[in-house]
């Protein structure tokens, strides 16, 4: 092989890791890779060296890190105007975690379980229904964990649309800064009136009609 591995890795089967993986676990465990913006990284693939890594300090989930290894375009950029937590390190990770993690007790997620089943056998019925093929990402995978995470924090299922348009333009390794930063900026506007109705009318669950018509490409 090259000195330098394109990842990420192509898969032979959409349901198994690349068996190149093996190989490197083997004879290469720790290998420096060239990423879809041209800049170099280290991948490790044995399990020990992993778990060691993900509890090392010095590592960091700052995308605004010049070393970062971001595989889309626009992903550092976009990370200098915003972050989730999650791309956070302590002490700043740590203060939000505890902030949210009563929300995520065993006995809260049992009580998400009946919306969730809700939703998986809608949409289990909805491909049933429109017949083969179907591609289970948009149509199963990624609709669950999108509406589950709205009914999570009481937005419409009416707005699932939206909320994937923004996971998709956000994470897609072609959008560039502006295309992230805008589509960003539309969700953190829908949940800054979300917050600010709630304020006025705590007992509703619904929010403004608008918010469904915005699109994160600004169309």
């Amino acid at each position: 092989m090259n000195a330098t591995t394109p990842f990420p890795i192509d898969r032979e089967c959409p349901f198994a890791p690349p068996a190149e993986y093996a190989r490197l676990r083997e004879e290469e465990p720790v290998k420096r890779v060239t990423l879809p913006t041209g800049k170099q990284a280290w991948i490790v693939t044995r399990y020990a060296d992993v778990r060691r890594l993900l509890a090392d300090p010095r590592l960091s989930s700052d995308p605004r890190r010049p070393n970062f290894p971001a595989l889309g375009i626009g992903e550092q950029e976009a990370a200098a105007r915003s972050r989730p937590f999650i791309r956070t390190d302590p002490p700043e990770h740590t203060r939000h975690r505890r902030m949210l993690q009563a929300e995520f007790t065993v006995k809260r997620v049992k009580g998400m379980r009946p919306a969730i089943q809700a939703t998986v056998d809608r949409l289990i019925d909805r491909m049933l229904a429109d017949g083969p093929p179907v591609d289970l990402v948009p149509a199963f995978a990624n609709a669950v964990s999108t509406s589950t995470v709205l009914n999570l924090v009481g937005v419409p299922a009416d707005d699932l649309e939206f909320f994937r348009d923004v996971t998709r333009v956000s994470g897609g390794r072609g959008s560039d800064a502006r295309e992230i930063g805008e589509a960003l900026g539309n969700m953190f506007r829908m949940l800054g009136e979300l917050i600010a109705e709630r304020k006025r009318n705590p007992g509703r669950t619904c929010c403004p009609s608008s918010w469904s018509t915005t699109s994160p490409r600004g169309s």
